[in-house]
């Protein structure tokens, strides 16, 4: 073996830690929002619950522009793309720093810097999904690297909520101050990640930069590919239902569970995320150290059920700390669900168009959250938080029958998955060539 040989796995597992370092910090700062903007709404403005639901939408649309976001990540040097995105995502914090310090802070500013946040981040999550590939070695199933690239996102966002929970005893302005610094870090850190060689980024330096209309076919493609393959498009529809209520759930529901029944601020809505995150830490950490369950499909259908049974019993309105527990639970069994589907998808999507697949599933899995949020939002201010909460496990029981049913979901076994699973297709041979392949590809189990 020569030097430069024996130097290269080093040098891949060396910008797998770099990459999952700056993932760390990303979540980190960018989760601080999800626990600071509705505290904003729900605490520091005092809105009514159809305020709450109202703006938590309107930050949740411009996410839908995720389409774009992958359609755009394909063809580009991701390490450098994606560290200009993350140092954007500083300019709202600013801007609401700006206006916390100035005692201008009011319900449209709030919204205005969530929804620019909002807007950035439709174009750093496929870009940071893509990526998890290119740093993935030859030969390493993808499972494994999407189970610890989920840990670490967690534990970001673990470290985030934390943070953020001291919002009630020191203010924003701190908060904001430290939030600015872990996405500057981030920025730094995967600016520094070298993608390994392979047929998806094989050429990305020479490609064009693209035009409006080549994104918007970029993004048909992306949507004939899911319809056109049962497990992609099994797996978004599923997700895309299913995140009406769980999402709502999260932004909408539990910040007004604290205010409303706990009686609590920053603190308890945090340790309601938090405990979510140390869950879903868990599972994802556990999965990327054992062997992958072969079984996926059945896996993540008997799991599902979970979020129900959490909701039905907080419904019934509990203790603080038993609540902080079924939230943990939910955590350990959605985290288990995340990365069943996350690999699926990963798994199926072709290479050379894998930021747009994985756009679509994205954008699948945020697609309920504003009809979601707004619902949520009006059905608690008519019929109150506790009574609510029972619209969530009534739909996941539906969901969980309806695909059952309807869906081969149950068969879905492990694809035989690692990073590069196809050959780029020859130019010119279109659409089709793209085309993932179907359940044809060896199943696992």
């Amino acid at each position: 073996m020569t030097g430069a040989a024996a130097q290269q796995p080093e040098t891949q597992r060396t910008s797998s830690r770099v990459f999952f370092a700056g993932q760390w910090c990303h979540f980190a700062g960018a989760s601080m929002m999800g626990v600071l903007f509705p505290w904003i709404l729900a605490q520091k403005l005092n809105l009514g619950a159809d305020l709450v639901g109202l703006g938590q939408m309107l930050v949740q649309v411009p996410m839908l522009l995720i389409l774009f976001g992958g359609a755009t990540a394909d063809g580009q040097h991701l390490p450098s793309y994606l560290a200009r995105l993350q140092l954007m995502l500083t300019v709202p914090a600013l801007a609401l720093a700006a206006a916390t310090a100035s005692g201008a802070l009011t319900f449209e500013i709030a919204v205005l810097c969530g929804v620019v946040t909002s807007i950035i981040g439709a174009f750093v999550l496929p870009a940071r999904d893509s990526l998890i590939a290119d740093v993935t070695p030859p030969g390493t199933a993808i499972t494994l690297m999407v189970a610890a690239a989920t840990s670490a996102m967690f534990a970001g966002q673990m470290t985030g909520f934390a943070i953020a929970a001291a919002a009630s005893y020191t203010g924003l302005l701190p908060l904001l101050f430290i939030q600015i610094v872990l996405l500057a870090g981030s920025a730094i850190l995967t600016s520094r990640v070298a993608p390994h060689a392979g047929p998806s980024r094989a050429d990305t330096r020479a490609k064009p930069r693209r035009s409006i209309g080549q994104l918007l076919k970029d993004i048909r493609e992306g949507l004939t590919i899911v319809a056109a393959h049962e497990r992609l498009r099994t797996l978004t529809l599923l997700v895309s239902l299913a995140s009406l209520a769980n999402n709502a759930a999260f932004i909408v529901g539990l910040p007004l569970l604290v205010r409303d029944v706990y009686r609590g601020g920053s603190l308890e809505q945090a340790i309601l995320f938090v405990a979510f995150m140390v869950g879903t830490t868990l599972s994802t950490g556990y999965l990327s150290r054992r062997k992958p369950i072969d079984q996926q499909g059945r896996t993540m259908m008997i799991l599902f059920l979970n979020g129900a049974i959490v909701f039905a019993c907080i419904h019934l309105g509990p203790p603080f700390w038993v609540t902080a527990l079924l939230i943990l639970s939910w955590g350990l069994t959605a985290g288990v669900g995340m990365v069943m589907s996350r690999s699926m998808i990963q798994a199926a999507a072709p290479p050379l168009v894998r930021g747009r697949v994985l756009s679509v599933f994205q954008m699948a899995q945020m697609l309920g959250s504003p009809i979601g949020a707004l619902l949520l939002g009006l059905i608690i201010h008519a019929l109150g938080i506790l009574n609510a909460l029972l619209v969530v496990p009534i739909w996941i029981v539906l969901l969980w029958g309806g695909f059952s049913l309807f869906t081969p979901i149950w068969r879905f076994h492990r694809l035989e998955e690692h990073a590069n699973p196809a050959p780029a297709p020859q130019p010119g041979s279109g659409i089709a060539a793209l085309a993932p392949p179907g359940e044809e590809r060896r199943e696992i189990g």
